[in-house]
């Protein structure tokens, strides 16, 4: 976390204004924070903080054009970083990666934390440490509906796409798949839709809304008892080791869980169905 004197965050602030928010350095991008006139009370009032993603993770972050025709990230995790920067009173920019480049960002000093549907496992915790779970997350797996696909002894032997490095990876793997890992989710879902694969693994929300806009493809969620899974399965936020943000953000998580603020966000990008199941 770097801080930053009176002069700087005047001068941050006056160019932020005279780029309209468009300016770039070097692969980060400036995102206007909803709080630029923090006021002192704020835990991290006059702060500028870097986070890495990775837009490809419908609908938790995603590049999308604007009503300007701009490229610009959107998603639940650039919503929650939004209501996190208003209470806390940072500033921010975003770094965009891939995937596995995400605990890099963090070990290098690049970044400030991480949030980009990342689940806190016991190997990651070796090199980041991790906020409590914003977001109780499930295992999907979309389909073409001539597969068959009900079970997970039904998995073996079938060729499915998944994020490179991801938790799904892992559970492809330990249900005897014949495992294809990609870079991206874009290429993920490609390779599906291109019928090179028999099926794709990723959180169940984004399954189910991919089958949902693709009527020849149906989807699966399997439980984590289905799955041998006794870690939780959640998504984190990430930040370098010792870091002093994870008490300030674990804070405001929680509070967020508490009073419903999660659900607002969840309801936006995942809709009210999704909330009924969810309880």
């Amino acid at each position: 976390m770097k801080k930053f004197g009176k002069l700087m965050v005047a001068m941050l602030f006056l160019g932020t204004l005279a780029a309209c928010g468009g300016a770039k350095d070097q692969g980060t991008k400036d995102s206007a924070a909803t709080s630029s006139s923090a006021s002192s009370d704020k835990p991290l009032a006059g702060e500028t903080l870097k986070f890495a993603l990775s837009p490809n993770f419908v609908p938790f972050e995603s590049a999308e054009l604007n009503d300007k025709g701009e490229m610009e990230v959107v998603g639940f995790d650039v919503d929650l970083v939004n209501q996190l920067s208003e209470d806390l009173g940072f500033e921010y920019e975003i770094i965009e990666t891939e995937f596995k480049g995400l605990v890099g960002e963090l070990q290098s000093g690049r970044a400030d934390f991480v949030i980009s549907g990342m689940t806190a496992t016991e190997e990651r915790r070796k090199s980041v440490d991790f906020s409590d779970p914003y977001f109780y997350t499930k295992t999907g797996v979309i389909f073409p509906k001539d597969q068959n696909i009900e079970t997970v002894t039904d998995m073996q032997g079938k060729k499915i796409a998944v994020s490179f490095g991801t938790t799904f990876e892992q559970q492809a793997t330990d249900m005897g798949a014949e495992v294809v890992a990609f870079d991206s989710g874009a290429a993920v879902l490609q390779d599906l839709y291109n019928g090179r694969v028999d099926g794709a693994m990723m959180d169940a929300t984004k399954a189910a809304i991919e089958a949902e806009k693709n009527p020849d493809y149906a989807y699966i969620i399997f439980s984590d008892e289905e799955l041998g899974i006794t870690e939780a399965n959640t998504f984190n936020i990430a930040f370098p080791q010792g870091s002093e943000l994870v008490e300030v953000f674990n804070e405001y998580i929680n509070k967020y869980q508490e009073d419903g603020t999660m659900d607002k966000i969840a309801e936006k990008w995942m809709g009210q169905k999704f909330i009924e199941e969810s309880k």
